[in-house]
């Protein structure tokens, strides 16, 4: 039990001397630590935007796709399809949108 508690001792100073210290004492880390997460938080942004673009894009393409003759079971009806496209083709210019708004964030960071 004395292993477990010396062990859970030394992670705790670890994580105290290593990373938490330096965040408040030192400006320059603090800046690229903030700048690190900012970097993740923006690239899984661009994968939750590539992702809604490819869902999109299959309600649009469903639209156009044929139906199957006969219909061996039960399907979304014209309309529904239809819906489906026109919410596709606003979910795009959202996507496009933000990315737009971003890419300009972005190149408002790197002039600075």
């Amino acid at each position: 039990m004395d292993v477990i508690l010396d062990i859970i001792r030394h992670i705790r100073q670890w994580i105290g001397t290593d990373i938490l210290a330096p965040i408040i004492t030192d400006a320059t880390y603090r800046r690229g630590y903030f700048a690190g997460i900012m970097t993740v938080v923006v690239f899984g942004l661009f994968v939750w935007l590539r992702i809604q673009l490819l869902m999109a894009l299959a309600k649009i393409r469903a639209f156009f796709l044929p139906s199957a003759l006969p219909a061996t079971r039960p399907g979304p009806s014209g309309y529904d399809r239809a819906l489906g496209c026109r919410d596709g083709f606003l979910r795009i210019g959202c996507i496009i949108i933000v990315i737009i708004v971003i890419l300009a964030a972005l190149a408002g960071f790197a002039v600075i």
